[in-house]
Formats: structure tokens, C-alpha cells, sequence
């Protein structure tokens, strides 16, 4: 979104990168995801403007008059003309006879008064003798008053200007019923929604500004030339709920096709990415905790069962007891620590999971030992070797690498890293972080997964999505 980088090429500091679309969308999926704020701001809006209005309206009226005007000599009507001259000279002088001192001393003596209480002003139609006169004040009478008073001399205040002019009336001028600058309540709520909103809005774009999370592949391109393999829809928490023989997402109809066919062809991506390296073992990992790399490790190795292949499916995250298991609606059983006692046969601690061609060796009962040693076992080194033999597929869920270093230990039995990424909650320091660590572990990095991600950023076909890897772009 908003990162402090280094030019990947011309390697000057200091180049700042703002994604404007990715700003805009994350601003929309805020006001989404708080709707209730946004009514909030837009009621709020409402009642600050009509307090205010309420206590500080002051009501004005205008009154005004329409007329045309003639100049010439005082010999009667047909002495008096009209000429575009004439007109040109209205136009100019008009407002200046208005705000003279001569003018507004015979005003106030012919009213009667020390001073104006409102605000006299006149406009004339252009190339015409036209001229609309206003007086506007916050007393009706004294609107029209002085209005009429005004038209009644101006005519000697303009004389050493224009000479002799004559007024004829189009418009009569009359008493003012209504303030003219009563604020409807419909236009007080138009004016206060649309502030309220208006705040809140600039305060998500400085969120979203300021907000160093990566949220697209963009923000990651000067870092690394790993491929995007897929935008993971996020899943509506409504919708996945867990429910006793149905936990994966996949299998609740409720979860949108998008998603479905999101993982179908994340799994086909990783499998021609295994393929290229003649491998057929995966692991997972993510920065941090939280970022879903369990979920999509389950997700993958149901839809690699479903499509035909023999998978199995291990726990790695020794730090969590059963998650892969408690997904697949499976209880806690044994597995990799008893793997590595040498306690139980391969035939006994590999259980089924209630779908065909997908089996699951757990992580054990949760102990005090130190699980670094329990992966770097011989036993369960070549118990990993033998499953090969028995499986097309081998899908490790592994610990966040940036919370421990169990992920680099599992990636020395992988062919291959798929490494997980949340939408919008981990930085790109952090997954530096976390991509040097991997780099430590034996097996290449085949690209990473964006998961959560809100909904409308992209579909699962290759057109939407593409990819880069070294100065080859795949998609559109």
C-alpha cells in the first residue's frame, strides 16, 4: 500500500510506492466491513449540522424589484431613450452609485435612520437597461423599507452620472413572507450525511495510507520474484461455521464458488510446480500465526484427494495439538512424536479420514519435549522417505516460520514451499523476515498465496490473477 523502498534497479533509496486502486478498494472494504460506523458518522453528521444550524440561524429576508431605465431630460415620457451605450453605462456605474457615500446619505435621510440594517445591491442583464435591485436584512419591513426608499432616490445620487434617468417597473417589490435563507430539513440531512461521511472516509484513506500491511503482489515485486499462485477469497464467518462432520469451508454450500475454485486451481499450480522438480511433497507455512496456512493445507489436500490422488495429509505445527485433525472432524490421535519413540506401526497411527485417497498423521499428544529434536529424528526422517513410496501427494502443515523454526526443519522432507500470506495483516519486513528463514531450509520456494482476501480483487482464472517469475509474466 504505502512502503519506503529501495529502487529495485536503479537502487536509489527513499522511492515511495502508493498503490491508488488498492488504496481506493481498501477503503471500500473498510466501509464495509463497519457499516455500522459509517451510518453512525452519516446520523452523527446529521444532528451536528441541525444543532448548529438550530443555534446559530439567524433569519434574513429580501426583498427585490425589477426595472428597466431611461436616460434623458425631464420634457416627458417620449424625451426619455434607451441605447446599447446607455446600457454599457448602467451595467458599470450602477453598483458604484450604490456604495457611494452621496447615495446612502440621502437613503438613510429619507428613512430616517443612522445606519443601514441590512445589505442593498443591484445587478443589470448584460447589453440590456434591465436592472434587479435586492435589499436583503433580518427585519421583513426594514427589507422593504429601505427598498423602496432606495428607488425612490436613487435617481438624483445617479443624476451627475447618468443625467436624468426614469425607472419603469417590471417587478413590484413587496414585504417578504419567508427568511430566504431557511435551511430545509431534507438539505440539512443531505449537508450533515455527506460531512460525516466525508470525515470518515478521509480518516480510512489516512488508515489505509499510512497502513504498511501488503495487500497485493505489487508491494512485493522490488523484494522477491516469487510467483503469485492465487487470490484465497476470505470466508464469511457466518458461513463457516464449524459443524460436527462438515469443518472445511469446501464442503459447506454456503461458501461461495469462487472459493472452491480458488483452491482447485491453487492445487493445480502446486502440482505442475511439483512436477517440473519430479517432487510430490508441499509444505505450508506463513510469517505469523493466524494467517490461515492450516485451513489451505487442509483445503489442498481434500481437493488433491477429490481429484484423484492418493494424499497424505501430515500435522507438522507440533506447537497446536490436532488442527488438521479437528478441521477434518478427526479426534486426537497419535502421530509424529510417537513416530519418533518408535512406538507405533506406520498401519496403526495413520488414520482415515472419511474421504477417499486422503489420510492424516496427527502431531500427537502435546508434550514438554523439544520439538526441534522430534524433527530432525531419524525415524521420522525415513518414515517420511517410505510414505513417498505410498502416496502421490505429501501436504506438511507447518508452524509459522517467523514464531519458530520448526518450518525450516520441514522444508528438508519438502520438494517445494507454498508460503501463506494473509491479506492486509502482515507487514513486508515481516515476510523478509520470514522468506530469509525459509531460504535457510533445503527446498526451493514455489510462490505464495494471498489468503482471506476480501471479496471482487480478482477471479481464479489465470487471466485475472498472472504472475511473474524472473522477467517472465504469465496472465494478463
Amino acid at each position: 500500500m504505502y512502503e519506503k523502498t529501495s529502487d529495485p534497479v536503479s537502487n536509489k533509496p527513499g522511492v515511495i510506492y502508493v498503490d491508488m486502486g488498492r488504496m481506493i478498494a481498501e477503503v471500500f472494504s473498510y466501509c464495509c466491513r463497519f457499516w455500522w460506523l459509517v451510518l453512525g458518522c452519516a446520523a452523527a453528521g446529521i444532528l451536528a449540522v441541525h444543532v448548529i444550524y438550530t443555534v446559530t440561524y439567524q433569519p434574513c429576508y429580501r426583498s427585490q424589484t425589477t426595472f428597466t431605465v431611461s436616460v434623458g431630460a425631464e420634457t416627458g415620457t417620449s424625451a426619455y431613450y434607451f441605447s446599447y451605450n446607455t446600457a454599457d453605462q448602467i451595467s458599470t456605474t450602477f453598483p458604484y452609485i450604490l456604495d457611494s457615500h452621496y447615495f446612502n446619505s440621502l437613503l438613510l435621510e429619507e428613512i430616517g435612520r443612522s445606519d443601514m440594517n441590512g445589505e442593498l445591491s443591484a445587478s443589470a442583464l448584460e447589453e440590456s437597461n434591465v436592472v434587479t435591485m435586492t435589499m436583503t436584512s433580518p427585519d421583513p419591513n426594514d427589507a422593504y423599507e429601505f427598498l423602496i426608499s432606495a428607488v425612490e432616490v436613487f435617481p438624483e445620487a445617479a443624476r451627475f452620472v447618468l443625467g436624468q434617468i426614469r425607472f419603469d417597473f417590471i417587478g413590484k417589490a413587496e414585504i417578504p413572507a419567508q427568511p430566504c435563507n431557511l435551511l430545509p430539513l431534507s438539505r440539512q440531512a443531505l449537508y450533515g450525511a455527506g460531512g460525516g461521511l466525508l470525515i470518515l472516509v478521509s480518516i480510512f484513506f489516512l488508515i489505509a495510507l499510512l497502513n504498511r500491511k501488503v495487500s497485493s503482489r505489487e508491494a512485493l515485486k522490488p523484494y522477491t520474484n516469487m510467483k503469485c499462485l492465487s487470490y484465497i477469497p476470505e470466508v464469511p464467518s457466518a458461513a463457516h461455521r464449524k459443524k460436527k462432520g462438515r469443518t472445511v469451508p469446501m464442503d459447506d454450500h454456503r461458501i461461495r464458488t469462487e472459493y472452491s475454485n480458488s483452491i482447485r486451481t491453487l492445487s493445480m499450480r502446486l502440482q505442475r510446480e511439483l512436477r517440473k522438480n519430479k517432487g510430490q511433497t508441499i509444505l505450508l507455512t506463513g510469517t505469523g500465526a493466524g494467517e490461515g496456512a492450516t485451513t489451505l493445507a487442509v483445503e489442498l489436500a481434500v481437493c488433491m484427494a477429490d481429484q484423484g490422488s492418493k494424499v497424505l495429509l501430515i500435522d507438522g505445527n507440533l506447537h497446536e495439538e490436532n488442527a488438521c485433525g479437528k478441521l477434518l472432524g478427526v479426534g486426537a490421535i497419535p502421530g509424529i512424536r510417537n513416530i519418533c519413540r518408535g512406538e507405533i506401526r506406520t498401519d496403526k497411527i495413520l488414520v482415515r479420514t472419511g474421504r477417499e485417497n486422503l489420510s492424516l498423521l496427527s502431531n500427537g499428544e502435546q508434550s514438554n519435549e523439544n520439538t526441534s529434536a522430534l524433527l530432525s529424528n531419524a525415524l521420522f526422517r525415513q518414515w517420511i522417505t517410505d510414505m513417498k513410496e505410498y502416496y502421490d501427494y505429501i501436504v506438511i502443515d507447518g508452524p509459522a516460520c517467523g514464531c519458530y523454526q520448526d518450518s525450516q526443519l520441514l522444508s528438508d522432507y519438502a520438494d517445494g514451499v507454498l508460503y501463506v500470506i494473509k491479506y492486509g495483516s502482515v507487514s513486508i519486513n515481516q515476510i523478509r523476515y520470514g522468506l530469509r528463514l525459509m531460504d535457510r531450509g533445503s527446498a526451493p520456494m514455489l510462490g505464495y498465496a494471498f489468503n482471506c482476501c476480501p471479496g471482487g480483487m480478482g477471479n481464479y482464472s489465470y487471466g485475472m490473477y498472472g504472475y511473474h517469475y524472473g522477467h517472465e509474466k504469465y496472465g494478463r
